[in-house]
Parts: C-alpha cells; structure tokens; sequence
C-alpha cells in the first residue's frame, strides 16, 4: 500500500514503531472522515477537541475488540 511505503521510507517523528504510528494514523483519517461526513450530511460541526475525543474513544474500542496497534493482519 503506498501509505505504508511513505511511513516506512519517512524519518521518525515520534518513538512509536512505524506499523504503530501507521495504525493511529489511519484510525485518525478515519475518524476525520466520519467528521467530514458528519458536517457534509447531518450539517453537524464538531471542535477539533471533540473529534480528539472520538479519536481516542475509537482506538479504546479497536484495543477492546482485540487489535493490535502496529501489527499487520495477514
């Protein structure tokens, strides 16, 4: 995937492994994508604090049902 090729090939920005960082990155577009939806259909806006919070709500609900941050599914 070239999203995972860009991560890799890119300089650290943080001490997280690159498969982790590449996992909250993609929860991240996720979940500004629903937000995108959210104000495009539903004429509803949220904070940016508010999408942080459904952020962290999402990836609480990813540990719960047993995924592994940084580790690829084959």
């Amino acid at each position: 995937m070239w999203w995972a090729d860009r991560i890799t090939s890119a300089k650290p920005l943080c001490k997280l492994p690159a498969k982790a960082f590449a996992s909250i990155f993609l929860l991240t577009l996720w979940e500004m994508w629903k937000e995108r939806n959210r104000c495009v259909f539903q004429h509803k806006l949220s904070s940016p604090a508010v999408v942080l919070v459904l952020i962290k709500e999402e990836a609480a609900l990813w540990k719960r049902a047993g995924v592994r941050i940084g580790i690829r599914a084959t």
